[in-house]
């Protein structure tokens, strides 16, 4: 039997890292210059997003027997305020960079399912 031609991979890791970050610096320079000539600055992001999180709505109803409107006071718009808050995290990086995995068997009782949170947590924040 004839052995098989290892084939060499046409980049090594290293060159591949380096093609992946100049391609990445290239496309964030072409965002960038789209965002400034459409007058998108970081500003007018944070100053939508913290209007956002102070959103209110008015909820209408027709009033059959007068037929006119009735109007509720305003009120807290609670989506629109959980997306802004959602918006606000990914501005400030606030979200967790790796999501953990955690099997859960049945009859596991709260304090084992702690005790495995607790394993995987200081696993992942050590780097392990």
């Amino acid at each position: 039997m004839a052995k098989k031609k290892e084939e060499k991979p046409l980049m090594s890791e290293k060159e591949k890292e380096r093609v992946g970050a100049s391609a990445l610096t290239s496309a964030r320079a072409h965002i960038e210059e789209a965002c400034r000539k459409s007058g998108l600055t970081v500003e007018k992001v944070a100053t939508t997003v913290v209007k956002a999180m102070e959103a209110t709505r008015v909820i209408a109803q027709l009033d059959f027997k007068n037929g006119t409107f009735v109007y509720s006071n305003e009120m807290e718009d609670h989506s629109i305020r959980l997306k802004a808050v959602e918006r606000a995290e990914d501005l400030l990086d606030l979200r967790p960079t790796e999501k953990i995995k955690v099997g859960v068997l049945d009859g596991m009782s709260d304090a084992d399912i702690d005790r495995r949170l607790n394993e995987l947590t200081k696993k992942g924040s050590d780097g392990k």
